[in-house]
C-alpha cells in the first residue's frame, strides 16, 4: 500500500489530490500529489509523489491550470529519485516526504476542490496579488517584487538570478524572518495608530496578519520560526509578562520538530536557528566587549 512500491515498473496510473500551490519554474511545473490509489490495480494507496509537468501547453486542447486541491490522475512511470551531480536530490525530497517522481505524465483532471478551504482561499489570494504585482509593475521589477513579497521566484529570469548569485546577494531573493518581522511591526504601529492601547487591538491585529502573510508566502522554515517568535513577544505583550528571545527561539524549534521531525536536516532551518541564536547568544558579548 506503499506508493514507492511501485517506482521503477511498468507505467502506473495513480490518482491523488494536488497537496500544494504548484511551483512554477523557467519551463515546468512541479505538483505535489498525494496518492488516493493506483486506478489499474484497484489499490488503495498511501505516499506523495512529485509529478514534473510542462509549464506551457504542447496543444492548444491541453490545459495546464493546475491548483491547491484539485483530484488528478496521471498515467507515467513514477521513478526513484537520483542524485544531481553533488546535489543529494533523494535527501532533499524525503525531507518532504516524497520518494516519487513522475516525469511529464498524462494528466486527467476529475475534480476540484478537494482541499482544505481556507489553505485553499490563502492560496487563491497569493495568485491575484501576483498578477497584480504583475499587471502595475514592468519586468523584471514585477518578477523580482513576487518573489521577494509572496516566495514566487517561477517568473524571475534566469540572468537576473544569475546576477544575484554572482553578487552574492542571492539570498535576498528568499522570504525570511526579516520580511515577517517587518511586518510585523508596521502591523504594531498600524494598530496603535488606528486604535490606541485599549482593548490590546494592536496585538491581535499583528498577530492574524503576521500568521496569514506566513501562510501567503507558504510556511517556509526560517518564515515559521520567526511567526512563533513574533506570537510569542505579541502573547507575551498582551499578558504583561517578560519577553525572551533565547526562550522564543528555543520554543519555536521544539514546535516545528515535533510536528516535522525531519525538517532537522533541512538546510533552510538549520541556517535560521544558527543565524538567530548568533544574534541571541554571540552578538551581545562580542559587542560589548568591541566597547
Amino acid at each position: 500500500d506503499s506508493l514507492r512500491f511501485y517506482n521503477d515498473k511498468s507505467t502506473v496510473e495513480i490518482e491523488g489530490i494536488v497537496s500544494r500551490d504548484p511551483e512554477a519554474g523557467d519551463k515546468t511545473i512541479s505538483l505535489h500529489l498525494s496518492a488516493i490509489n493506483i486506478t489499474g490495480e484497484g489499490l488503495e494507496v498511501s505516499g506523495n509523489a512529485l509529478l514534473i509537468v510542462p509549464r506551457y501547453p504542447t496543444s492548444p486542447n491541453v490545459s495546464l491550470a493546475y491548483n491547491y486541491g484539485d483530484v488528478l490522475r496521471a498515467t507515467g512511470k513514477l521513478e526513484t529519485p537520483t542524485r544531481l551531480d553533488d546535489f543529494d536530490y533523494p535527501g532533499y525530497l524525503a525531507n518532504q516526504g516524497i520518494y516519487s517522481v513522475m516525469y511529464y505524465p498524462r494528466i486527467e483532471a476529475l475534480e476540484t476542490g478537494r482541499g482544505f478551504k481556507p489553505l485553499a482561499w490563502v492560496y487563491s489570494l497569493r495568485g491575484r496579488l501576483s498578477q497584480t504585482l504583475g499587471r502595475v509593475l514592468p519586468e523584471p521589477q514585477a518578477s523580482l517584487a513576487q518573489g521577494i513579497v509572496l516566495g514566487l521566484r517561477g517568473d524571475i529570469p534566469t540572468d537576473v538570478k544569475d546576477d544575484f548569485i554572482h553578487t552574492g546577494t542571492a539570498h535576498l531573493l528568499v522570504i525570511s524572518g526579516v520580511n515577517l518581522s517587518i511586518m510585523a511591526g508596521i502591523m504594531v504601529s498600524l494598530g496603535i495608530w488606528l486604535f490606541g492601547r485599549r482593548h490590546y487591538i494592536y496585538v491581535w491585529l499583528a498577530l492574524v496578519m503576521i500568521w496569514l502573510y506566513a501562510l501567503l508566502t507558504g510556511l517556509e522554515p526560517p518564515v515559521v520560526r520567526a511567526v512563533i517568535m513574533a506570537s510569542l513577544f505579541l502573547i507575551a505583550e498582551l499578558l504583561g509578562r517578560q519577553r525572551s528571545a533565547g526562550i522564543a527561539l528555543f520554543f519555536a524549534a521544539a514546535v516545528m520538530v515535533s510536528i516535522t521531525p525531519r525538517i532537522l536536516h533541512e538546510p533552510s532551518f538549520q541556517l535560521s536557528f544558527m543565524a538567530m541564536a548568533g544574534l541571541i547568544f554571540v552578538f551581545p558579548p562580542l559587542q560589548s566587549q568591541g566597547r
